[in-house]
């Protein structure tokens, strides 16, 4: 399953939208995160599992890959951890891709701060499955 998240990538003092893609495909366990990312977010890797750890969850094993899209435009900071743990939670099953989409389409995911992550997630992810049920915009 691929999931999609939107995100943000700065540019000086410009937010130019940025795509998280996660698939989930079987195969030899691997965690591969491409479209120009920088050394700490290739370090996101450990924060995502830990947080996503932190809620009783564990990644499957699978090949995970991360695709941070426009792949030309280099991507650099720490923010990307909740949209890329969010992706991850939609395609495990775990969050339907509607509670963050459906209501969500103008809405872009920035992860702010490493010590917030796990409740950032945890709170996402219940506000937009209860949004989802309750059928409420």
């Amino acid at each position: 399953m691929v999931a999609h998240i939107k995100t943000i990538a700065f540019q000086g003092v410009d937010a130019v939208p940025v795509e998280v893609q996660v698939h989930l495909a079987p195969g030899q366990n691997a965690f591969t995160v491409v479209g120009l990312p920088d050394k700490s977010i290739a370090e996101s890797r450990e924060r995502v599992r830990a947080a996503l750890s932190a809620i009783g969850l564990a990644l499957p094993y699978d090949r995970i890959t991360i695709n941070l899209a426009p792949a030309d435009l280099p991507k650099e900071g720490s923010h990307y951890d909740v949209p890329i743990a969010l992706g991850l939670l939609v395609a495990m099953g775990a969050v339907p891709q509607e509670a963050l989409s459906g209501h969500y389409r103008s809405t872009a995911f920035i992860g702010y701060s490493q010590s917030c992550a796990r409740h950032e997630i945890a709170d996402a992810a219940d506000a937009g499955a209860r949004r989802c049920a309750a059928g409420a915009p």
